[in-house]
């Protein structure tokens, strides 16, 4: 099978948001599109219908099927299903009411609990065989609440205290699911309009378990919409990421230390795997991802090598961490990346020794004892920090390279491992 760019962007992807009226179906339509609360307003009228209506009332504001686009494919988009628990559609017939067979993965929202209403839309759903997922929505609020409770503590103890919060969190909304004899989810997403600085929502983990889940070519229509495409989009992608240092550091920082050859202080390198795998698949980087970017060509695939030597051209031979480290950008498990990240730390123990020499001190924007200089926290931050500015200089080089190299894209490639 020959697939090329254009036939990628061409496939139809449907993902229906369902729940019951009230639980934020409209909002999380909107910002995990990427699409700013209120938007609307300041919009022009033609570019108004790709933004959902909002209600902060418990009156449900969806009032028919309709499919909301993202941004750049018009074929992929999230369908916003009006409350089956409201007047518009009756719960015995909802999945043909709805048209269930259509969609190709469902997100299932729940606030509190799971309801009598939930569970039948649940055994709906089950009966298309397609795959579907739970969320939490306002998450943001739940954990500003938590946050509030917190003030007297310091950064370090809230990031902390947030995040065991969250997690214990899921595991009760997890427990709600056996207590209604119902199978335990695989994974409860706490999702939320705005992430704290102190915790992360599972926006992106959400979309990263439906790209995975996806057949082959739906997958790279999804991936295409998701990863940055322009450089400005990388840097709000940077952004981001920037954020999710700050729990990596402290979690890091606890236990599970690992002596790393030629750095003077161990390190929790599956925790900074995990997060640099994070950065890594925000910004459209690693094995899988690369080979829907490019999509190859007929009359030859590119090699790693080959990929390699177009990517380091653009990148020139100034910084050091990045020629050690754009090795690492076919890893496809955060395992890889952590082993990436150990072998290209041995190999530039220089890159540590300015902030571990004694007396030296990297700005930190958290107080706390494991925070001094020399220990395994500042050296955490300082790391994750010069690896998501190596990834955000590599993001920018692959988006000239498949550019450049557009017309190759054009021709068509072969289903399969493009990178041999």
């Amino acid at each position: 099978m020959s697939t090329t760019l254009e036939d990628a962007k061409k496939v139809k992807v449907n993902i229906a948001v369902v729940g019951e009226t009230g639980v934020g179906k409209s909002s999380f339509v909107n910002y995990f599109r990427g699409i700013k609360y209120n938007a609307k307003a300041s919009l022009p009228e033609h570019a108004k219908s790709f933004v959902a209506q909002e209600s902060s009332s418990f009156e449900e504001c969806t009032k028919d099927l309709r499919g909301y686009p993202f941004k750049g494919n018009e074929n992929l988009k999230m369908w916003d299903i009006p409350g089956a628990n409201s007047t518009l559609f009756d719960l015995e017939t909802y999945d043909k009411d709805t048209k269930m067979h259509l969609y190709d993965a469902f997100v299932m929202l729940l606030e509190e609990r799971f309801t009598k209403t939930d569970l039948e839309i649940l055994k709906q759903i089950k009966m298309t065989g397609k795959p579907y997922y739970f969320a939490r929505t306002k998450m943001d609020r739940v954990m500003k609440d938590k946050l509030e409770e917190l003030s007297e503590e310091n950064e370090e103890e809230q990031i902390k205290e947030l995040n065991d919060h969250a997690n214990n969190y899921r595991q009760s909304f997890c427990n709600l699911f056996e207590q209604d004899g119902l199978d335990k989810p695989k994974d409860i997403y706490l999702v939320a309009r705005k992430s704290l600085n102190h915790w992360t929502s599972d926006n992106d983990k959400l979309k990263n378990q439906i790209l995975t889940d996806l057949p082959e070519i739906q997958k790279a229509a999804f991936g295409l919409a998701l990863w940055p495409k322009t450089n400005d989009e990388v840097d709000v992608a940077v952004k981001f990421l920037q954020k999710t240092i700050y729990v990596a550091t402290v979690t890091a920082a606890v236990g599970g230390l690992i002596p790393v050859p030629g750095v003077s202080v161990a390190l929790n390198v599956p925790i900074m795997g995990a997060n640099v795998f994070h950065q890594m698949k925000k910004l459209g980087l690693g094995g899988s991802a690369l080979e829907i970017r490019t999509l190859g060509y007929k009359e030859k695939t590119w090699s790693k090598n080959d990929f390699l030597m177009e990517v380091k051209k653009q990148l020139g031979q100034d910084d050091k961490l990045v020629s050690a480290w754009v090795p690492s950008i076919f890893a496809r498990t955060a395992a890889e990346i952590a082993s990436a990240l150990t072998s290209t730390l041995a190999l530039l123990p220089s890159l540590l020794a300015t902030n571990i020499a004694a007396g030296s001190t990297y700005a930190i924007p958290i107080v706390g004892s494991i925070f001094n200089s020399g220990t395994s926290g500042s050296t955490t931050y300082y790391v994750l920090h010069k690896v998501l500015e190596a990834n955000r200089k590599i993001a920018k080089s692959i988006i000239t390279v498949i550019e450049a190299n557009e017309h190759r894209c054009k021709r068509g490639w072969n289903t399969g491992t493009m990178f041999p």
